[in-house]
Formats: structure tokens, C-alpha cells, sequence
């Protein structure tokens, strides 16, 4: 199962889009291996907007009408994001994003503290 975010829908429907040709070229070899696609309800409520701004009208509604029928054909597996799930993804995208900040400020100390070559600032911040 490969998840298929926003910018890949949109390569696909986009012919002006500058990933439109490798997009075609991935996605033929992929459903040529069976390769099965997930994506969600928010991924395509994106896909939605930008197209109905980029393409000519027809072009979007037949392109959104054929992950619909795709979806519909159990060929494509379409989430709908529950509020729990989605809070859940917050809280785990903040939580990596406080774990990473402290990462990286535990480098950014280390760096300053073991001597590899770094000099402080003149507000005593380890430099770069």
C-alpha cells in the first residue's frame, strides 16, 4: 500500500505540472505491479482546490470523478480522517516536533561543550 499525499494527485492531473511526465511514468509502473494506493479525505479536499484553480473545470471534475470510481472499485483504499485520528496526528506531529527541537538543541550544546572547533557568540551562543 503506497499513500498518495496532495502534490502526487496533482502531478498526475496537471499536464503542466513540471513532475506531470515522471508522475505518469511511476504511475504505470506501479498499477502494472498491482501496487495498491491509499489517500485521504483531506488529501483529496486539497487535490480539489488547487485543481479547480490550475486545470480547465471538465478536466478536474473527470480526474477527481476518477479516484472516486477508483475508490468505489476498492482499487484505490480513500480514509476518511476521523476527529480522532486527526488529533492523534497532531499530537504526535507537535511531539516529534518538541523531540526534535531538543535535539538539536543538545547538538547545538554538545557542539559547543566537546570542542569541536565551534566559537561562542558574543551572546554566549554556541556558533556554527
Amino acid at each position: 500500500m503506497i499513500f498518495i499525499d496532495t502534490w502526487a494527485w496533482i502531478a498526475l492531473a496537471d499536464r503542466s505540472d513540471s513532475y506531470h511526465a515522471p508522475a505518469i511514468v511511476r504511475h504505470k509502473q506501479l498499477t502494472e505491479t498491482g501496487a495498491k494506493y491509499l489517500t485521504s479525505d483531506y488529501v483529496i479536499g486539497e487535490t480539489i482546490t488547487y485543481l479547480y484553480g490550475a486545470v480547465p473545470e471538465r478536466q478536474a471534475q473527470a480526474f477527481i470523478a476518477s479516484l472516486l470510481a477508483a475508490a468505489d472499485a476498492a482499487t484505490y483504499e480513500f480514509v476518511h480522517v476521523s476527529a480522532h485520528q486527526f488529533r492523534r496526528a497532531w499530537w504526535l506531529t507537535a511531539e516529534i516536533s518538541r523531540q526534535a527541537r531538543h535535539f538539536i538543541r543538545r547538538l547545538h550544546l554538545d557542539g559547543c561543550h566537546a570542542g569541536h572547533g565551534r566559537q561562542r557568540d558574543f551572546h554566549g551562543r554556541c556558533s556554527f
